[in-house]
Parts: C-alpha cells; sequence; structure tokens
C-alpha cells in the first residue's frame, strides 16, 4: 500500500512524529527511544530535564502504545507524541492520522493516563469532584480490581482527562476550520480518554465524572479501560475503532494537511 508523501517536519512542535510502522521499529529498545521523548523536552523547554515522574510516565505510555498499535494493525497511519495544540501550550498525548475506507481523514486524540500503583487488601473509594482555575477535575483515589491487585490513582487533584482532551479536540477543530472552511472538523478529530491501566470504572468514579459533566459527554469523549463497565468503553473497541479510522492509510497525507493548518494558524496568529 502506497504511504503517500514525504512527511513534511519543518515547523513541527512535537516530540515525536513519524508512521506507526517505524514508531514500532524504534521501540523495540523503549530506554533509548525514552532518551529521543528526553531530548526533544530540552529541546523545547530551554534544556530543562523532565521530572522523573513523567520520564517513568513515558516509558509506561510507550510499553502500551508498542503493544496496542501494533494490535490494531495500522502501520500506514501517522502518529504524533506530546504535540503541541493551538495557543497555549498544552501537549495532546498522542494523536493518529490517516484515512477510513472511504478516504476520508481521521484524526484521533487520545489523552493518556498511567493512574496505577499496585495495592491489595483495600476497599477504600475517596473521590471529590473538583472546579479550580485548572479545569473541572477530581481529588482521587481511585481503586480498580483484577483479582487480588487493585490500581489506585494518587490521591492529589487530576484534571479530568476528558476536560483537557476535549479542550485539545475543540482547539484542533478551530485550527482546521481556519484552512478548510467547508471542512465539518468535529466528523474528522475524535478525542478519547484512555486509562489503560485500569481494568473498569467503579460506580463511585463514575457518579464523581458525572458531576463534571453531562452525561453526554461520555458520547463526545469515551473513556476506555481494560473492561467495559459504568459507562467506559474497552480498550479492544478502541483498537476496532482505530483499525477503522486508518483502513485506507495515508496517514502522511494527513498529517501534512494537519500540519499546514496549524502553521498557518500560528502565522495568523503571530506566534
Amino acid at each position: 500500500m502506497a504511504t503517500g508523501p514525504t512527511p513534511s517536519l519543518e515547523g513541527v512542535e512535537s516530540y515525536y512524529a513519524d508512521g506507526v510502522k517505524n514508531f514500532l521499529r524504534v521501540t523495540e529498545s523503549p530506554d533509548d527511544f525514552i532518551g529521543q521523548l528526553s531530548e526533544a523536552h530540552r529541546r523545547f523547554n530551554q534544556k530543562e530535564e523532565p521530572a522523573e515522574e513523567q520520564v517513568r510516565a513515558w516509558r509506561s505510555e510507550v510499553i502500551f502504545l508498542r503493544k496496542f498499535l501494533e494490535e490494531a494493525n495500522i502501520p500506514d497511519a501517522y502518529l504524533i507524541l506530546e504535540m503541541l495544540v493551538g495557543q497555549t501550550r498544552e501537549r495532546a498525548d498522542a494523536v493518529i492520522c490517516g484515512r477510513d475506507e472511504q478516504s476520508n481523514a481521521q484524526v484521533s486524540l487520545l489523552e493518556l493516563k498511567t493512574w496505577h500503583t499496585s495495592r491489595r487488601n483495600s476497599r477504600r473509594y475517596d473521590i471529590h469532584p473538583f472546579h479550580s482555575p485548572r479545569g473541572k477535575g477530581l481529588f482521587i483515589n481511585l481503586y480498580t480490581y483484577d483479582q487480588e491487585a487493585i490500581a489506585q490513582v494518587s490521591s492529589s487533584f487530576e484534571v479530568d482527562p476528558r476536560e483537557q482532551v476535549l479542550r485539545y479536540r475543540d482547539q484542533l477543530c478551530r485550527v482546521l476550520k481556519g484552512s478548510y472552511p467547508s471542512l465539518d472538523s468535529e466528523k474528522i478529530v475524535h478525542a478519547s480518554a484512555l486509562l489503560y491501566n485500569c481494568t473498569k470504572l467503579s460506580e463511585k468514579f463514575r457518579q464523581a465524572l458525572d458531576y463534571n459533566f453531562q452525561p453526554n459527554v461520555f458520547e463526545q469523549v469515551p473513556i476506555y479501560t481494560r473492561r467495559a463497565e459504568n459507562g467506559s468503553r474497552s480498550i479492544g473497541e478502541l483498537s476496532e475503532l482505530l483499525r477503522a479510522r486508518a483502513a485506507k492509510g495515508e496517514g502522511v497525507d494527513v498529517f501534512n494537511k494537519l500540519m499546514a493548518a496549524i502553521s498557518k494558524f500560528r502565522t495568523n496568529n503571530g506566534q
């Protein structure tokens, strides 16, 4: 299958951008790849070293993404990691570009959450919805059950992952409309929150999420966990969706058009 034109990487503000096929090749050694992400972080942040917590999150995400994208079987899609979005300094964790069977461009934004610490024999839930200038979020102790093992979210403030990725989607839709006014960008840009270490959503966690948003936000920004329960969808379902969105490949072409729109947006806004 043709992979389309050569990617235009000039001006791309991301830590990594390449075809999924190449990503699977270079991540055979995860530690070397983490070194590449760390170097990109220093380049975009005045030589500042990434925090240890960030490096650990990258390692977990890379190991997960490698297996996830291999199973999704979308080698001709294009992957962008830590992509700068809109006029903010926020970065989307992962962006996947491709075309579906009808040759429609598809852009999938993934907000990845590690959110795990193994514990045993604990039955506590401590979840408090919270609003702040940083956005809608939660103070959370979240435990998910997988036989005896329990996954726990840290008890510090966490911005609701749907709040983050929905904001990225809205910004990217505005960027695309600036270059392609007739384009229905909301049918092209998809947002998902991926809690890849969580077995399922607890009922109490779902209730806390519903406090922050109207219920239909679960349709706009679905949450994916290992098992579909209490409103979440399974990671396997997301894999099938990405396969359909990138069925025709041509990820490089979609990536180039996306980068052209972002470049125009920044020029028009004096960035």
